[in-house]
């Protein structure tokens, strides 16, 4: 590749991925790839635990009562 090549893929601006509202797309992306989440409460302390987990933990827990 010449080096003008490089430095036009190197110059050109990333945008967005919805338009110019930059928190949405943060948002959508957050909500994309965030994992299958399983919300649960301890005192006043909200915890997030992937479904997976919640559920072979729950799985490990049944069988050893």
């Amino acid at each position: 590749m010449s080096k003008t090549k490089g430095k036009k893929i190197l110059g050109k601006k990333i945008k967005p991925l919805a338009g110019n509202n930059r928190s949405f797309s943060m948002q959508a992306t957050k909500r994309k790839f965030a994992t299958n989440r399983q919300i649960f409460r301890l005192d006043s302390h909200k915890y997030y635990i992937p479904v997976k987990l919640f559920w072979t933990y729950w799985k490990r827990l049944k069988q050893n009562i």
